[in-house]
C-alpha cells in the first residue's frame, strides 16, 4: 500500500452520474459496478464534498462524464459550468429531440462526440443500432454541423473492417465531420470476452498506416489515432500534442497517458469507487480507492506508476533498452497493454509493453 499526496492530483473524472446509458454496446469499457441509485442533487452534492473535503489543490480540474448526456440532459448546464466544452454521445435520441442544438448552444458547448461505424451492419453488430437508427445518427450529425456545431467521431478498426475505411472517410466528408479518432478493440468491459479476431497486429496496422497516410492528404476530416492506439514518433502531430500539456480539452498531463505519476482519478458516484483507468471500469484489480458518503478520499493504491519506476521496469518494445522515444512515451496507454498482458496470465501486467507500436514499425522499415 502506498500512500498518494491528493495535493498532487491534477484531474478527476466524475463518473455514472444523472440516468444510466441506453443502449448496451457490445465492447463498451463503461462498465461499472452500479449499487446506488441517487438522484441528480444528491451526486451534484457529492461532487462538490468531493471538492471541499480533501484538501485538493485549487487549480485541480474535474471532468463530468456520464454515460449517457441525453438520458440526463440537465446536466448540460453543469458540464458547461464545469468548463467543458463538447458532450459524448450515442445520438440515439437527438433526431426526436433537436432542441438539445438550442441547449448545448445556450451553454457554449462547441462539439459533440459520436461513435459512428463504416457501415450498418457493423453498427447493429456492436452497438445494437438498427439500420434506420444508424441512418438517423447521420441525420443528427447533419442536424448538428448546420447548426455550427462540431462533430468528431470514433469508429473502431478492426482488421474485418479496414478495407472500408475510404469509403467511409469520403463519406464522413460529405457530412463535413471535423475528425475521425480511431480506436482498436481491447477486451474490456462488455467485449472482456469477444474474440481476439477484432484486435489489429502488426500487418493490419501497416494496412491502415498506408490507407489514412494517402486521406491524410485530403486534410479534412482530420485522422487521429488516439490513446486506443499507439503513437507516431516520427510524426509531427505527438510533439504537439507534448507540446500542448495542459491545454488539451480532456487531460492535463505531460505524458500521453493520464495514469503516469498517478495524478488522475476516476470516480463511479454509483459505487464510491476510484479507478487507475476509465478504460478498466470492469477490471477489479483497477479499483485503486474508495470515497465515502462525506466525499472523502480512502487511499490504498498498490501499483506505483511514478515515472522513474517506468522507466526501469517497463518490458518488450516499451524497455528503455528497446525504444528510443521512452522518455517522451513512456508506454503510451498503460492500459492497452495491461489488459492483454493480463489475459496472457503475465505477471505485473502493469508493466508490460505495448505488442505493437506506429514508432517500432516505422523504425523498422527505415532501420
Amino acid at each position: 500500500m502506498k500512500d498518494r499526496n491528493l495535493q498532487n492530483i491534477r484531474h478527476i473524472d466524475i463518473l455514472d452520474i444523472g440516468n444510466d446509458c441506453n443502449q448496451n454496446c457490445k465492447q463498451c469499457f463503461y462498465n461499472t459496478v452500479m449499487k446506488t441509485k441517487e438522484t441528480l442533487s444528491n451526486e451534484l452534492h457529492m461532487i462538490d464534498d468531493i471538492k471541499n473535503n480533501n484538501n485538493l489543490d485549487e487549480n485541480i480540474k474535474f471532468f463530468i462524464y456520464p454515460k449517457e448526456i441525453t438520458t440526463t440532459p440537465k446536466l448540460i448546464k453543469t458540464i458547461a459550468e464545469n468548463g467543458q466544452k463538447f458532450i459524448l454521445t450515442n445520438a440515439k435520441n437527438i433526431k426526436t429531440n433537436s432542441d438539445i442544438f438550442k441547449t448545448l448552444k445556450e451553454n457554449n458547448i462547441k462539439k459533440i462526440k459520436i461513435t459512428l461505424f463504416p457501415n450498418e451492419d457493423e453498427q447493429l453488430f456492436r452497438n445494437w443500432n438498427t439500420a434506420w437508427e444508424y441512418n438517423d445518427i447521420k441525420e443528427v450529425i447533419k442536424m448538428a454541423v448546420n447548426e455550427g456545431i462540431k462533430v468528431k467521431i470514433f469508429t473502431m478498426i478492426t482488421p474485418e473492417n479496414i478495407r472500408f475505411f475510404q469509403g467511409f472517410y469520403r463519406e464522413a466528408d460529405n457530412l463535413h465531420i471535423s475528425e475521425i479518432e480511431l480506436l482498436n478493440f481491447i477486451p474490456t468491459g462488455n467485449g472482456k470476452n469477444m474474440d481476439m479476431k477484432y484486435a489489429m497486429k502488426a500487418t493490419d496496422l501497416e494496412k491502415l498506416l498506408s490507407i489514412t497516410n494517402d486521406l491524410k492528404l485530403w486534410k479534412w476530416p482530420y485522422i487521429s489515432y488516439g490513446f486506443w492506439f499507439w503513437p507516431n514518433f516520427y510524426g509531427k502531430s505527438i510533439y504537439k500534442f507534448i507540446e500542448k500539456g495542459q491545454k488539451h480539452d480532456w487531460v492535463t498531463t505531460e505524458y500521453p497517458c493520464p495514469t503516469i505519476n498517478n495524478l488522475f482519478l476516476w470516480i463511479s458516484l454509483k459505487n464510491k469507487w476510484i479507478y487507475r483507468c476509465f478504460k478498466l471500469l470492469s477490471e477489479s484489480e483497477a479499483k485503486i480507492w474508495e470515497v465515502n458518503n462525506n466525499g472523502k478520499i480512502n487511499l490504498y493504491e498498490n501499483v506505483d506508476f511514478d515515472e522513474n519506476i517506468l522507466k526501469e521496469k517497463l518490458r518488450w518494445i516499451c524497455s528503455k533498452d528497446s525504444c528510443n522515444f521512452q522518455n517522451l512515451c513512456l508506454w503510451w496507454c498503460r492500459s492497452n497493454a495491461y489488459i492483454l498482458a493480463k489475459k496472457r496470465g503475465e505477471k505485473e501486467p502493469e508493466y508490460a509493453g505495448q505488442e505493437i507500436c506506429i514508432t517500432n514499425l516505422i523504425q523498422k522499415r527505415i532501420s
